[in-house]
């Protein structure tokens, strides 16, 4: 699963009044992003957020292997948050081993507040 994060305009706020991953503010949060449990679960994470000098990934709960760049043929680390400049990605890999919610979101709580909060799903 890709989680492209990235910011945009409202008159309201101005830049960055609306964050979202993969476009559509609040969808995960919604619609929670549904894995099998104990199955290999493999994220994609971008943050593509202009005007932003730093954003972070968070999940509750859980930890995971941290591939920066995509890269490498083993994790560089394990955490359970991970921040990222503009512009740059991760690859992550964990597993769910209980059923239920698992909530992800910025650290930046602007961010979160914005809109790019979500949620997986063990099912």
């Amino acid at each position: 699963m890709t989680l492209l994060l990235s910011g945009f305009s409202n008159d309201e706020v101005g830049r960055n009044g609306i964050v979202a991953w993969n476009g559509v503010a609040g969808f995960y949060h919604t619609h929670p992003i549904k894995v099998e449990r104990h199955h290999p679960v493999r994220l994609y994470v971008a943050n593509m957020v202009e005007y932003e000098p730093l954003a972070s990934f968070h999940l509750y709960a859980r930890t995971f292997d941290v591939y920066p760049a995509g890269m490498g043929e083993a994790p560089a680390y394990h955490d359970d948050t991970i921040a990222l400049a503009m512009g740059q990605r991760a690859m992550l890999e964990l597993t769910l081993p209980n059923y239920g919610r698992y909530m992800f979101h910025p650290h930046q709580h602007w961010l979160a507040d914005q809109g790019a909060n979500g949620w997986l799903a063990a099912v």
